[in-house]
């Protein structure tokens, strides 16, 4: 039987290290940076750290190569839209501004390489832990575990029920994280079958053995803040403040445009 992937990269990092509360901080601090970030050049930069992070996590690049080619086409997208438009009310394609549709453009392999980097880093208990300890309520936690679960089981199904499909002549390749992209719609119907199914068991047995969804579940996850951790908080805060302070006219960047 072939293994399930999971998001979690089993290293020992600088990032795996860290505490789960500053990474999932972290996280946001950077997220609030792409609505702040003035032009689309400090997405660039944005991409430019969300690539050095998945360096220090150690994240697989066949899996990173993989997410950013599926974000090829809002690229071009976000900038042969325009030009056609520009084309057919008689202007140059070029003749204009790209800025808004490169912003969009960029800001999404962005926020994969950074979502990417610091999410692999944590089990999905350590996620789930680390909401507890920022204060998050527990359904939103028990939610977010379940879905986590839910998530391995079904794609389990469904490396199953692609073994059976090959059985009987029907090729999906499922290694190969681009060929099962585009072999997914043969596996629609019964992967919402068994999505389905799946969700309702496990959310049964839950309830017969009295799990109680709104109380507070204790930590599984020794929570340790030190050095390293103040310095992952202070970078993403730091780069989150000089861009709205940018943003807001406060300053300016010199390598950086304001507008």
């Amino acid at each position: 039987m072939r293994s399930v992937p999971v998001v979690y990269n089993d290293y020992d990092t600088f990032l795996h290290r860290r505490d789960p509360r500053v990474k999932l901080l972290a996280f946001a601090a950077l997220v609030l940076f792409l609505y702040v970030a003035p032009t689309w050049h400090w997405m660039i930069a944005m991409f430019g750290i969300g690539v050095g992070l998945a360096i220090v996590a150690r994240v697989n690049p066949k899996w990173l190569l993989a997410l950013a080619a599926l974000q090829i086409p809002n690229i071009l997208g976000f900038v042969a839209f325009p030009a056609i438009e520009r084309v057919l009310a008689g202007r140059g394609a070029f003749a204009g501004d790209f800025g808004f549709g490169l912003k969009l453009a960029f800001s999404f392999p962005a926020a994969l390489f950074v979502s990417a980097s610091l999410f692999t880093t944590m089990r999905e208990t350590e996620i789930t832990d680390g909401l507890r300890g920022l204060g998050v309520p527990e359904f939103v936690c028990f939610t977010f575990e379940y879905a986590f679960l839910l998530l391995y089981t079904v794609f389990a199904d469904i490396l199953r029920i692609a073994d059976g499909l090959k059985l009987k002549g029907v090729a999906i390749e499922t290694r190969n994280p681009l060929r099962m992209a585009r072999n997914l719609p043969k596996l629609g119907v019964p992967a919402i079958i068994t999505v389905f199914r799946r969700s309702t068991t496990m959310m049964a047995v839950l309830r017969m053995r009295g799990y109680p969804l709104d109380d507070l579940q204790e930590s599984r996850t020794p929570f340790k803040f030190d050095f390293g951790d103040a310095a992952l908080l202070a970078f993403a805060v730091g780069v989150l403040a000089v861009t709205a302070g940018v943003n807001f006219g406060l300053w300016r960047v010199p390598v950086l445009p304001a507008s």
